[in-house]
């Protein structure tokens, strides 16, 4: 059943809630609501249905509110350190985490090269600089630098192209190098030189004309004269697994 609220104690909710106790300080809603036996949100509801004007936190505050006292306070007598960028400037005490700043505001890393679109561009791919090189320069790490590439709309390269511009991946460089005997005879690059034979011929096997939206392994990339090592685009066609099959015992034709 719901509880009835007299006129009386609907009057005295008001007076308490806008009249300043004897210390200068408010009465809130929680107090009000403890006092009276009431819940928090009726006595809410009842002063706006009085049209009284609900006070927001700032002005609880203000109004004298007991708060908890400061503790994190700059050391008494110490000058604030100048901010990293070089700019000249005094940095402002942080009391949530109760230090000096590093930076003045709006002037973390401001002055980094790394944030000129036309310099992060030349460096990138003009000069073929990798964002973990880059991000070493000037301390950050790598995502940093790969966010700023994408701020700026530089297309970042693959895994395997930046394998291949540091030469990681050719030689004794490459972590399955064993002793330059290649078990599968490809060479180095033939993932990505696949990937773009299939690409060319549009997902379709070149022989029985099927094609699908996903392959799998079933779509593979045929070298016509038979000899791993020519990769030219015109050597290579794609095939499904069957036709692939067949065209290696004999059975079909190119």
């Amino acid at each position: 059943m719901r509880k009835h609220t007299s006129p009386i104690t609907k009057q005295k909710i008001v007076d308490m809630y806008t009249t300043k106790n004897p210390d200068g300080t408010w009465t809130g809603c929680d107090t009000i609501a403890d006092r009276l036996g009431l819940i928090p949100q009726t006595v809410r509801n009842i002063l706006i249905a009085k049209g009284v004007t609900m006070r927001n936190a700032t002005e609880s505050h203000s109004g004298g509110k007991r708060c908890k006292p400061i503790k994190n306070v700059p050391p008494e007598g110490q000058e604030p350190p100048l901010c990293k960028c070089d700019c000249g400037n005094r940095v402002e005490w942080n009391q949530r985490k109760n230090r000096w700043n590093v930076y003045t505001k709006g002037h973390y890393r401001n002055n980094f090269a790394y944030k000129n679109y036309k310099w992060l561009r030349h460096e990138y791919e003009a000069l073929h600089r990798t964002a973990d090189d880059i991000g070493k320069q000037f301390g950050v790490n790598r995502t940093t630098i790969y966010k700023q590439l994408h701020k700026f709309g530089i297309p970042v390269r693959s895994q395997s192209e930046s394998l291949k511009l540091s030469g990681n991946v050719r030689g004794k460089k490459n972590p399955a190098w064993k002793g330059g005997v290649a078990e599968w005879g490809y060479s180095y690059d033939w993932k990505s030189i696949a990937r773009e034979v299939r690409m060319r011929d549009k997902y379709t096997c070149q022989s029985c004309k099927s094609t699908k939206k996903r392959w799998g392994n079933d779509l593979h990339v045929h070298h016509i004269n038979q000899d791993k090592t020519d990769n030219s685009l015109s050597n290579l066609v794609s095939l499904c697994a069957q036709c692939h099959h067949e065209v290696h015992s004999g059975k079909r034709n190119l």
